[in-house]
């Protein structure tokens, strides 16, 4: 497989996508997203490949008139089984490089989050070996879920609600374990990183993410970065308000209207960018 097999028929899959009536297009969403939330230790290039040709073959039927339903049948879920049944697993290390991505993102939030919100930096190792387990767990339970919602029963729009509620508990109970092990892991393994090492390392793990990100060619991340380097900023602030090259109170407040601003743009920038990307 080529490196960015996956990636091309994805590109080459939203454009294909985009020429389906509105109702084959639902159809095909579903479709869609049920294979990718239910193939996530499948090859990436393959999968998306299989789309590719699921998607070719209903456009040629739409041009005959052919709708999805009557292409594919009533029960699209059994359809999508089988043919994940026979689709090529990911190669062990493809999924690490996943777990390795997944990790790293999350390490590197949680790093530059701790550098954001006081003055010297204090990190507890065990707490982020243990931060990354809860993140992947997250991860692989939160596409269980969304699995599972595609086909459920009911109205579109409660099945959107419920998908909604779903992935809101599920991100709260990962955030929820993290506050429990911090909490547990306080003052266990603790490394302080005086300043300006701080400074250096975060800002050098700010640039490296963003250049793996963006070089990821995948918009979908662009929002994190831009959330990052906001956090990067609010460190900085605090350090030179510690110093005393800044003074005044105005400051503490004005680091708290920039952060909630910044989680409402990163939110709404990353909903867009989702359903951009499907």
């Amino acid at each position: 497989m080529k490196k960015n097999q996956g990636k091309v028929y994805r590109d080459k899959l939203n454009q294909l996508e985009d020429q389906l009536t509105a109702e084959n297009r639902h159809y095909f969403d579903d479709l869609r997203m049920y294979m990718s939330m239910a193939g996530l230790l499948l090859d990436e290039g393959e999968l998306n490949m299989q789309l590719y040709q699921l998607a070719a073959d209903l456009l040629a039927a739409q041009a005959d008139g052919v709708s999805a339903v009557d292409y594919f049948g009533n029960q699209p879920q059994e359809m999508a089984d089988e043919l994940l049944a026979n689709t090529k697993k990911a190669s062990g290390k493809s999924l690490f490089g996943m777990v390795l991505l997944v990790v790293g993102i999350l390490w590197g939030v949680n790093l530059i989050g701790d550098f954001s919100l006081a003055s010297e930096m204090f990190l507890s190792i065990p707490q982020y070996f243990a931060s990354a387990l809860l993140g992947v767990l997250g991860v692989g339970v939160l596409f269980f879920v969304m699995k599972k919602m595609v086909f459920s029963s009911g109205v579109a729009v409660f099945r959107e609600i419920k998908t909604g509620i779903a992935f809101g508990i599920v991100f709260l109970g990962v955030i929820a374990g993290q506050l429990a092990v911090a909490l547990l892991l306080v003052d266990v393994g603790i490394v302080r990183i005086p300043f300006p090492v701080d400074v250096l390392i975060l800002g050098g793990l700010v640039v490296g993410l963003t250049i793996f990100l963006v070089k990821a060619g995948d918009k979908l991340f662009y929002p994190v970065v831009f959330f990052l380097y906001v956090l990067l900023a609010l460190g900085v602030v605090q350090r030179l308000l510690a110093g005393d090259f800044l003074t005044g109170s105005y400051w503490h407040t004005l680091q708290s209207v920039v952060l909630i601003g910044a989680l409402v743009v990163w939110f709404v920038c990353q909903m867009k960018v989702s359903r951009g990307n499907r």
